[in-house]
């Protein structure tokens, strides 16, 4: 009772509002769904005949919202009195001087207040004199006012004591005559009928813009001389290293024009714009000035641009990593030893070494058995080197002639000899061949592995990457960006690199770049060899960077964006306008399986050898035919 009696003490002189008409409003509420309300007043004495009525709808609709009561005209700024934590708020007015609420309403107007975060419900009388049909009367009031096509505007007409005929009012553009659509009616008896399309959002209903252009903005950097913006701009097919995400978003957003039937109106940027001293450049400064709606290019989500602009749904996810060639080993690895362990090579030479000797015992019993027309060999058989080519034939799987040994013992030593050289040379070819087609293991594969190498390191001199070393979590990066990229004394900037040098610097080698990997591995794939290809590696310390559209803040296209934005994901186009601009990379694996051949890094160490045994032979030449001579001068 407390309640209700200050209620009437306060409004009880200004209540022009009779309870038919609040209780239509709180069913208005209730279909929207709303929790918070405010219920302007005009500043007009009348007599009340049902104000107890009046005050129990008050008391009713106060225990399902939220109530404000805003008396007309009042000094109190209209920011100040709407709810700033309520993401809609329904709003009630009573028009009884169509002259004096104009006013109001314009007001209301200026400030923005005619968009989708606000649903108006406004109520007048049908006049007696029936000159004018319900239309005229609406045409009369809101054609003057400012409102957009995210309008939620509905009219209630009182046709008699307890009926009402609902309008739903908008406009495409502020200076386009308003249009109205039927909605429904209520009465006191049947309650609130509406139409049932107006149970889904305003984006399904109004979908044609009647060809209005609407004002966008996007960048293009890199475009090529021979191009105009808008052929560039549109075209998926070439050049698709240059100004890779302002394309891309453009393609996915244009399908946004036939369904809602207009046109964009690029503004074309120089830069994608920041926020210094208060002045907003390129495109976030041509939104924040309200002359653009939203942009066709990217943004990263970024908690300084919130105040600035509004922002979509992801519309693409951006890389941006280390790339580099992976360097290959240089030092000469000797990869006819490495088969096997020391240990086994010195089994090995042991095994070698009991085979000579054994065969010296051997040919020693053979030719004790021999027979006298083999005596002209007999001095040959007598020398150790004989048991040794003997060894090595053996060791080769030759074997030597099948009629110098006659003993059963010599034959089955060399037979014994030649299966385990056999079972041996199987192990050693195979890992021979295998690690000639294996893929050298790569180990500059972390962002520690990287500042610890010898790479020179240097970023894209973009406005993305400062951003990211400047507000990355991880010390190292900070590290690696005073240190590497800066210089130890923080003032060189050499290898903070335009575009063009960096990749130049990465085919050569020996340098690590951060900048977007897609479009770098589509300026790299000119320049580099399918081999040179594949030893790309990137330096991964983060999955991506989301991104969504920019737009201008209370712009009215908001919602329509962020349906488009969803649907074109839901329907998979966005996944099919993603593989259009990706790149088909080689596969590597079959690069290297074409890569037989024996490089000189891996056959050096037998060229090493043939060499020493050649210079060897030539020495032990030299010394034998000087013995000769020697041993001639002494005769």
């Amino acid at each position: 009772m407390v309640f209700v009696f200050i209620l009437w003490l306060l409004f009880a002189n200004y209540c022009s509002t009779t309870a038919v008409e609040m209780q239509a409003f709180r069913d208005f509420l209730l279909n929207q769904h709303l929790k918070h309300a405010i219920i302007i007043r005009q500043q007009q004495q009348q007599q009340q005949q049902g104000q107890r009525d009046y005050l129990i709808e008050i008391r009713d609709l106060a225990m399902h919202c939220h109530i404000r009561f805003y008396r007309v005209p009042a000094k109190q700024d209209i920011e100040n009195l709407l709810y700033k934590t309520s993401p809609k708020v329904g709003i009630y007015m009573n028009i009884s001087d169509p002259e004096e609420s104009l006013h109001i309403l314009q007001d209301f107007a200026v400030k923005d207040k005619f968009k989708n975060s606000y649903a108006w419900f406004i109520t007048m009388h049908a006049p007696a004199e029936g000159l004018f049909d319900d239309f005229k009367i609406i045409k009369n009031i809101f054609d003057p006012l400012r409102l957009h096509i995210n309008a939620d505007v509905t009219v209630a007409i009182r046709v008699n004591g307890s009926n009402f005929h609902l309008y739903d009012v908008y406009k495409i553009l502020p200076d386009f005559p308003v249009t109205i659509e039927i909605k429904g009616n209520w009465s006191l008896q049947k309650g609130l009928i509406i139409d049932h399309k107006f149970n889904y959002g305003f984006m399904a209903r109004r979908t044609n813009f009647q060809n209005i252009s609407i004002n966008v903005a996007t960048v293009l950097h890199d475009k090529p001389k021979h191009f105009d913006n808008y052929t560039f701009l549109s075209n998926t097919q070439d050049w698709k290293e240059l100004d890779p995400m302002p394309r891309k978003v453009y393609g996915l957003m244009r399908p946004m024009e036939d369904l809602y039937n207009f046109s964009f109106n690029i503004y074309y940027e120089a830069s994608w714009g920041t926020y210094i001293d208060g002045n907003a450049t390129g495109i976030v400064g041509r939104l924040h000035s309200h002359q653009a709606e939203f942009s066709l290019a990217p943004f990263r989500y970024l908690t300084g641009r919130v105040s600035l602009v509004d922002y979509s749904p992801e519309v693409h996810l951006e890389r941006a990593n280390f790339i580099l060639r992976h360097p290959r080993h240089v030092s000469i690895r000797n990869v006819y030893l490495a088969p096997l362990a020391v240990r086994v090579w010195w089994c090995v030479l042991a095994l070698i070494i009991l085979t000579i000797v054994l065969l010296v015992i051997q040919i020693r019993q053979e030719y004790k058995r021999q027979s006298e027309h083999h005596v002209q060999r007999k001095q040959l058989e007598k020398h150790v080197d004989f048991a040794m080519l003997v060894a090595a034939e053996a060791l080769l799987m030759q074997g030597p002639p099948s009629e110098i040994f006659h003993l059963i013992s010599s034959r089955t030593l060399i037979a014994t000899v030649c299966v385990f050289v056999f079972i041996l040379m199987e192990f050693y070819n195979g890992y021979i061949v295998g690690s000639l087609l294996a893929e050298s293991p790569r180990t500059l594969t972390t962002l520690e592995a990287l500042y610890n190498s010898n790479l020179e390191l240097g970023m894209e001199d973009i406005q993305y990457n400062y951003n990211i070393f400047k507000n990355s979590s991880s010390p190292l990066m900070h590290i690696i960006y005073k240190e590497r990229i800066l210089g130890a004394n923080g003032k060189s900037h050499t290898n903070i690199l335009p575009l063009e040098q960096g990749i130049n610097r990465i085919a050569r080698g020996g340098f690590a770049f951060h900048m977007s990997t897609d479009r770098a591995y589509r300026l790299l794939e000119n320049q580099l060899n399918e081999r040179q290809f594949c030893e790309l590696q990137e330096i991964r310390y983060i999955s991506g960077y989301s991104t969504g559209i920019i737009l201008a803040k209370s712009t009215p296209y908001r919602e329509y964006v962020a349906q488009v934005t969803l649907k074109l994901r839901e329907s998979s186009l966005m996944q099919y306008n993603n593989k259009l601009w990706e790149l088909h990379k080689i596969d590597c694996r079959l690069i290297k399986g074409n890569e037989i051949i024996v490089d000189m890094e891996h056959f050096a160490a037998a060229l090493v050898f043939l060499g020493c045994a050649i210079v060897l032979s030539l020495i032990v030449l030299g010394i034998e035919i000087f013995y000769k001579k020697c041993k001639k001068l002494q005769k």
